[in-house]
């Protein structure tokens, strides 16, 4: 049955019962099955364009209802058609002006099986995976539901293909090679479909007599463009109008044999081969008047490709409300399934999400002469000024990780001048208060003080503590390294202040036991150290000499690189009684100050996927306090402009960087600032700071930097998670791993992960590419950017029941041979599915 008919059916039999109907409808999904309704002797109403006068109207016609009969025999009923959902609270629902007629007799709509999606599944049940399918890409039109109403008085042809539905005949005719074959086997059965098309899609073969197989190219073309020309009207050239399409009265059938292609798995990769081809055979691209971008189906690739171009328009032209409603309506498109146009489609979202926080952010800057403190505060808010840094970093990721994104270069440039004039207008302010007050800020925590309030504590306690040292963790960043923890216990984050200047051997120093109110400056031959007590801190090797004494046998240190690369027994066996553990990583600094920025922005943020794995590891091993903390932080640029950098002022000098001198100053220079050492808390031989102003450098060289002042370089994140009550996953459930082929072409794999579980809605996996089998292969690919990969922690979301798409990057210096593919579990380490694919990339 027809969903329309079959709710006008139900809704009959709630009027004959209730006789009073309030209909709530907060999905708006059926004015047009009120408006269609008749019912004799109903009284109609309708609240869409004014509750109080539906009100009004509804009490009149209550007033009128009589026990006796009406004009048909049966008692008169009213309907109140409301759109919007019905409370659920008692208190909220004394205030609808409609719930004393649902009181009297009584509401439809406010449970789940009086809405559509329930409804259309029971008036066809046969029909329920496609209608999910409509549902899983948003709220779909009745009549389109309606269109997948079995068929009837096509005996022979139902017994070749199981069924009598002319949407389901239709989309597997076009997609499934074996359906052609079964139709000729069965007496009629040819016949039978030539009629059914003819009749129900409007189709007339251009032969009457030809086979099944001859019958699909012109019926594919048929059915495309079709729904095509329904979508774009009047943007379809005249070239095509010799291509006949279906009436206007089988439209919605059309659409529905396309919506099936497209939603079901087994049939979308046929799908959009016959699309490809059909476009090429019809050079349909060319035909078809793109720039308005007006339909809201993409039947055709080279559609989506439209979209895309318009919504990048609509973001260099500012519209940036429809360039956001183009990335949303393209969401659940199998185009943005291609695995580089979803990569395009990510990148473009980050762009237009940068851009609708920096047209606010004018709104929310602190007023000028604002003190150093309270900077601080409006930078490390939950809502705070990190969040334009954040926006960044993301846009800059996504733009790096696609393989072809020639379409965003205007939009991906336009972000980047307004990141660097909102970032520069915030380091003007924040650099005049540092000159006011001084540096660190009352009130906040300094980096100086992490050790003995976030390690020593817990070692004191007999708490086995892993300590990250994170060179050049900036703040924002340390935003989704949190988010990313979350899942494994309690996470705090503190912002601290940075020990200036802001270089690795005086920031690491600061984190070192002892350091606060004990960190100074020494001259020791030609260089400036740090110092803590009598003891010289000017390489890594000396910081981790000063825990050993500090703590003995209690402490060992490990890189992130090799904890990564050791098996899990290998690491039990080495630091499984550890009670210190120092995880050291340079993996953001040695990206920004490498020679390829291109590659810094595609890999930064994967330092928290790599943070959240030797976590999950760790854990693993019985560690249980955990404190991440940072150096120093950072600026990227794609670039610095010739006139950023300038001429540091005349002096004798003890420490000479990019971004500070330290040392006697003689003079000034234009670009640059001067300030006291002793006012920034700097203890040292050294008189005078010298900074260039805004986000200039004293030497030219890469968009990466840091040893300066600014939000981004002082101000530092202090992590800590308290993992004591993590359970391990059971790993129960069933995982499988899918490709189109045995052989990938492209640095981008969009592999299909499959999980099914009794007792778990979901699971958290990591997905990622190996140069080889056996625990010794190393990791030459991650799951990029993708609606199923948490950005914070690299981890994968796997949804029961359902098949989830993920994205694999290859690292561009892959030249092996083949990968293998595994899904694994973060914690345990448990594989639980794999795929070993040939490299055909050179083929």
């Amino acid at each position: 049955m027809k969903v329309s008919s079959f709710v006008q059916d139900r809704m009959r039999e709630y009027l004959e019962q209730y006789r009073v109907v309030v209909w709530y409808d907060g999905e708006g999904a059926f004015e047009e099955v009120f408006d269609s309704l008749d019912i004799p002797d109903c009284t109609r109403i309708t609240a869409t364009e004014s509750r109080l006068r539906a009100r009004r109207d509804a009490e009149d016609a209550f007033e009128r209802l009589s026990v006796a009969e009406g004009s048909t025999g049966a008692a008169p009923s009213l309907l109140i058609y409301v759109p919007m959902s019905r409370f659920t609270d008692e208190k909220e629902r004394v205030q609808d002006l409609f719930e004393g007629f649902a009181v009297v007799g009584t509401a439809f709509g406010d449970q789940e099986s009086e809405r559509l999606q329930s409804l259309a599944r029971q008036a066809m049940p046969d029909a329920a995976s496609e209608i999910d399918g409509y549902f899983a890409k948003g709220m779909p039109a009745i009549r389109m539901l309606d269109a997948l109403e079995q068929s009837t008085g096509y005996a022979a042809l139902g017994t070749a293909c199981g069924t009598e539905s002319v949407v389901e005949i239709v989309s597997k005719l076009l997609c499934d090679d074996e359906f052609a074959e079964r139709i000729e086997l069965v007496p009629g059965a040819r016949d039978e479909l030539l009629r059914l098309l003819q009749t129900e899609l409007g189709f007339e073969a251009p032969d009457g007599q030809m086979a099944v197989d001859d019958l699909l190219p012109p019926l594919g073309r048929f059915v495309l463009v079709s729904e095509l020309a329904a979508c774009v009207g009047r943007s379809l050239s005249d070239s095509l109008t010799s291509i006949p399409v279906a009436p206007d009265v089988c439209g919605d059938r059309v659409s529905a044999v396309c919506e099936r292609m497209r939603n079901d798995a087994s049939l979308r990769e046929h799908y959009m081969d016959l699309a490809d081809r059909v476009a090429r055979e019809l050079n349909l691209q060319s035909l078809v008047d793109t720039g308005s971008c007006t339909w809201s189906e993409d039947t055709f690739g080279f559609q989506n490709d439209a979209a895309l171009r318009s919504a990048a328009t609509f973001l260099l032209d500012n519209a940036q409300d429809r360039a956001r409603a183009l990335v949303e309506s393209r969401r659940q498109s199998v185009w943005t399934s291609v695995v580089e146009q979803g990569l395009r489609w990510r990148a473009l979202e980050r762009c237009v999400a940068f851009a609708e926080y920096a047209s606010g952010l004018q709104h929310t800057l602190p007023q000028k002469g604002t003190a150093v403190h309270e900077w601080i505060e409006a930078y490390s808010a939950d809502d705070g000024l990190w969040r334009l840094d954040r926006h960044q970093r993301l846009f800059e990721q996504g733009y790096a990780e696609c393989p072809d994104a020639e379409v965003l270069d205007g939009v991906v440039d336009r972000c980047r001048a307004t990141y660097r004039k909102q970032a520069e207008a915030l380091q003007e302010q924040f650099l005049g208060a540092v000159k006011a007050d001084g540096w660190p800020a009352d009130g906040f925590a300094r980096a100086t003080q992490t050790y003995e309030r976030h390690v020593a504590p817990a070692l004191t306690e007999r708490t086995r503590v892993v300590y990250f040292l994170v060179d050049a963790l900036r703040y924002e960043l340390a935003r989704d390294l949190v988010e990313g923890l979350a899942p494994l216990g309690r996470v705090e984050l503190t912002p601290a202040a940075a020990s200036l200047p802001t270089t690795t051997p005086v920031g690491m120093a600061a984190l070192m036991p002892g350091a606060d109110g004990a960190l100074r400056l020494e001259k020791k031959g030609d260089e400036l150290v740090p110092n803590i007590g009598e003891r010289s801190l000017p390489a890594s090797s000396d910081r981790m000499a000063l825990l050993k004494v500090t703590l003995g046998d209690r402490f060992k240190e490990i890189t992130l690189s090799e904890l990564l690369s050791s098996r899990s027994v290998q690491l039990n066996a080495k630091y499984g009684s550890t009670d210190l553990l120092v995880v050291r990583s340079q993996d953001i600094d040695a990206f920004g100050e490498g020679t390829n920025l291109l590659m810094a922005r595609e890999f930064m943020s994967k330092v928290l996927t790599h943070l959240r794995k030797a976590t999950d590891a760790l854990v693993a091993l019985g560690f249980e306090h955990f404190v991440f903390a940072a150096d120093h932080g950072h600026v990227l640029l794609p670039e610095i402009p010739p006139g950023d950098v300038v001429a540091a002022p005349q002096g004798e000098w003890l420490l000479e960087k990019r971004r500070c001198r330290l040392g006697s100053c003689h003079g000034s220079s234009p670009g640059s600032l001067v300030m006291k050492a002793r006012d920034l808390g700097i203890d040292g031989p050294a008189p005078e700071l010298v900074v260039p102003t805004g986000l200039k450098v004293f030497s030219a060289g890469g968009g990466y930097f840091h040893e300066g002042i600014s939000l981004q370089e002082c101000v530092l994140p202090v992590v800590v998670l308290d993992a004591s009550g993590r359970a391990a996953d059971s790993g129960e459930g069933e995982v499988r791993l899918a490709y189109k082929a045995d052989k990938f072409t492209s640095r981008v794999v969009g592999v299909k992960v499959w999980f099914n579980a009794m007792l778990a809605d979901s699971r958290q996996v990591w997905v990622e590419a190996y140069d080889g089998a056996g625990q010794k292969a190393a990791v030459v690919g991650e799951a990029a950017d993708c609606d199923a990969r948490d950005a914070t922690s690299g981890l994968v979301t796997l949804r029961s029941g359902a098949e989830t798409q993920v994205p694999i990057l290859i690292s561009e210096g892959f030249s092996g041979d083949k990968i293998e593919v595994r899904v694994v579990d973060p914690v345990t380490g448990l594989l639980f599915a794999k795929l070993s694919l040939k490299n055909a990339m050179l083929d």
